[in-house]
This record gives C-alpha cells, structure tokens and sequence, in this order.
C-alpha cells in the first residue's frame, strides 16, 4: 500500500513500505538502489534526500493500460524491472480491449520473472477465432492470456472484465454422393414373316399287289416312302407332301395325279408348294446413363475473435444431372424395337459447412452431404407381331453422400492458468 501524500512523514513509515536494515537511514533509500523501485520518481537516486520525497511512494512497479493495444507483452511493458525481485501491479482499465493480431495470445505474462506480480482487469482481452474451412477441420482459437511464469502471479478479473478465447472455424461440408446408373430398356418382342416359297415332287408306282408313293425334295432325293392299296394313290400322296413340308410351313397349292394304271408300273407328277413361317427376334435394351456427379460441400463459417465476426457455414452446391440412356437396337422383320435405357439419377447436394463458434465455444461440424438420386427404369420394349416386349429394369440407387469435417476446437481463457491464483467476478469463456 502506497505511503500517504501529504502530512509528516516518519521513517518508520517508508520502512514498513520498503523493508530495509537497521539501523534505518534515508541513505538506504536511493530510488532504483535495491529497496525503493524506478516508479517513484519523486524519489533521487542520489543526492539530497528528505522525507518529502517519499511523499505516494509504493513498493511495486505499476503499469496502466489505458488504451486500446494488441500482443501485450508484459516483459515488454516492465523492461528491465520484469526480472527484478521488485514488485509489479498491471492494471487495465475498464473499456480497454487488448486483442491479437497475428494468432498469438491477446496477453502473454513471460518466464523469468522477478519478484511478484498483480494482475487487475477491468477491460476486455479477447483471443484470436478460428477459420473457416472450404478444405476440411476448422481452424482452432487462440487464448486471451498464456502465462509462461509458473508462480508468484495474482490474477483479479474484476466486476465487467471479460477474459475470452476465441471460437473455433466451421468444418466443411461433406460432398454429395453419385446418382445412380439408370435402367437397361427392355428387349422388344419376337416378330413372325413368311419365307420364301419351297416346293416338294413326288413320285409314285404301283405293282400287282398295291400302289405305292415315293416323294423326293426338289434336288431328287428321297425323303420318304409311303405304300398304299388301290384308290388311295392321289390321296396318299397329298398327304405324304403335306406331312414333309412340316408345321412351319402352310401348303399352297397341289396338283393332281396322272399316268396311273393298275398292275403296271407309271409314274406321276404331284407337286406341293408352301411358304415357310419364320421367327425374328426383338432388338435388345439401350444402357442405362450414368448418374450424375455429387456437389461440392459448403465452406465452413469464421469463429467469433478480436476483430471477427462470427459466421454461419455455406451450404453445399447441387450435384449434376445424370446422363441420357442411349436408344434400344431395331428389331427384327415384324420385331420390336429395344426399349431406351433409363436417365441418370441426379448427384445429391453437398453438406452444409458447420457455423463458426462463439467466443470460447467450438466450431460447427460440416453436415454429411446428401445421397444420389436412383436412376430412371428402363423404357419397355416395342411389341412384335409375335410377342409383346419385356419391361426394363430398375435405376440403380445413388451413393451417400461423405460426411462433413470437424469444427476447430476453441481454446483457454487462460492458458497455464494453474500457474497462478485467479479470482474471477467478470466473465470468462473457453477451456
């Protein structure tokens, strides 16, 4: 406590405030000669001394932040005096913000310190917040006050003194997933037409026990042979022609019979003619299109710091449509044509970048972006004269989206903070 300012003054009282050996002389008082420090320059360093000259004289270096500074560095601010055994006093005063610049600690009380220390604020030491990421983690805060000197240091946060960290930078958004892959077309059905005409000859004689028919593909060789009683000759052969020419076939036209007499060998002519029934089959599917691209993830939003504004994360960009599928093949004569494979499913839109943290709070993760769309099914298949064309297929579903990053973390109000007493009746945040 400081010697009073006005009034005798007695040398008991400078030693109660100054310590020194007995027996006492104002000798041993000399400023900056061990026992009375440099801030009491109304005291000589040599010379004539009084008692008048210890007039508000303190044991203790004092220093007053009266204005607005950043990257307060108490060695700095003390000078020589920071190693001293000296005693020390740093006040700052109320409306006073002490901020950082450049990511260090607003404050920084350094090692190597000499004597001891009192700390009052009344102002505003505010950290420095994080980033925002468009790439990944948000970026970490920085504290308001990192102590380097392990011990002899009192820390009073006043009534209306605010000692914050920084908030932590949002994370990015994740990226949306693929659109599914669309839908094969379906195969178009079956066609029928008829072939060109085909026809068959035949041949036949009788003996003295019966008749008989031979009947022989139009290159003469036979294919069958069929016997028969009297009066069945002409018959017998219309039906050996019509059973050769088959299923496939429909007869066209028969002649008659001729130069037949019994028990005699003749021959005779029937020619039977048809057209053949033939199949075609439909053309096959078009390929689905691929699915879409997912958008990109939003950037994540600054943590509120010195001279920071908190931020909201941006929200992620839409993914791209997917791509057409491409035409079924053509069919055969009277066949459907393939169906067309189906669309693209649409890529899913990106996550949201997570929303900077408030002072002495965290940064928001990036949301998950949002899984692809399915693919579009296949056309049908166009309908032959035969059969109808098959359905097509399903899309296939789209991939999930890939999770948003992490928030940056937020940091201590003091760091070290076990290195001194503190006494708090302000506010604080951070770790």
């Amino acid at each position: 406590m400081a010697i009073k300012d006005s009034g005798s003054l007695s040398i008991t009282e400078i030693v109660d405030e100054f310590g020194g050996s007995v027996p006492h002389s104002l000798s041993e008082y000399y400023r900056n000669g061990g026992a009375v420090p440099g801030n009491n320059t109304n005291v000589p360093t040599s010379g004539t001394i009084s008692m008048s000259n210890f007039y508000s004289a303190v044991n203790e270096i004092q220093i007053t932040v009266s204005s607005n500074t950043t990257n307060y560095q108490l060695s700095s601010a003390f000078g020589s005096n920071w190693g001293t055994a000296v005693p020390k006093r740093l006040t700052v005063n109320s409306g006073v913000t002490i901020g950082s610049s450049n990511g260090n600690p607003a404050m920084i009380i350094d090692g190597s310190m000499g004597g001891t220390l009192v700390v009052h604020n009344t102002g505003s030491l505010q950290g420095t917040g994080g980033a925002g990421s468009s790439s990944g983690s948000g970026g970490g805060a920085g504290p308001a006050v990192r102590s380097d000197q392990n011990g002899s240091i009192t820390f009073y946060n006043n009534s209306g003194g605010q000692i914050y960290a920084g908030g932590g930078g949002g994370g990015r958004g994740g990226n949306g997933g693929s659109g599914g892959t669309g839908g094969a077309g379906g195969t178009g059905g079956n066609g029928t037409y008829n072939g060109s005409q085909a026809c068959y000859t035949s041949a036949w004689g009788g003996g003295s026990n019966g008749y008989g028919c031979y009947y022989y593909s139009g290159t003469c060789n036979p294919v069958g042979v069929s016997y028969g009683g009297s009066n069945n000759h002409g018959s017998k052969c219309q039906i050996i022609l019509q059973a050769n020419l088959g299923n496939n076939y429909h007869q066209t036209s028969c002649s008659g019979d001729s130069n037949f007499n019994r028990n005699r060998f003749r021959y005779g002519n029937t020619t039977a003619c048809g057209v053949p029934h033939l199949s075609s089959s439909g053309g096959s599917g078009g390929s689905g299109g691929s699915g879409g691209g997912g958008g990109a993830g939003g950037g994540g939003g600054n943590g509120q710091g010195y001279n920071q504004t908190r931020t909201d994360g941006s929200g992620g960009s839409g993914g791209s449509s997917g791509n057409n599928g491409s035409g079924g093949a053509g069919g055969g004569s009277n066949a459907g044509t393939g169906g067309t494979g189906g669309q693209g499913g649409t890529g899913g839109t990106g996550g949201s970048g997570g929303n900077g943290g408030t002072w002495g709070t965290a940064g928001g993760g990036g949301s998950t972006g949002n899984s692809g769309a399915t693919g579009n099914t296949g056309a049908s298949g166009g309908n032959g004269n035969a059969s109808n064309g098959s359905g097509g297929s399903g899309g296939s579903g789209g991939s999930s989206g890939s999770g948003g990053s992490g928030g940056g973390a937020t940091s201590y109000y003091i760091q070290n903070r076990h290195y001194m007493t503190f006494h708090n009746s302000g506010s604080v945040a951070g770790s």
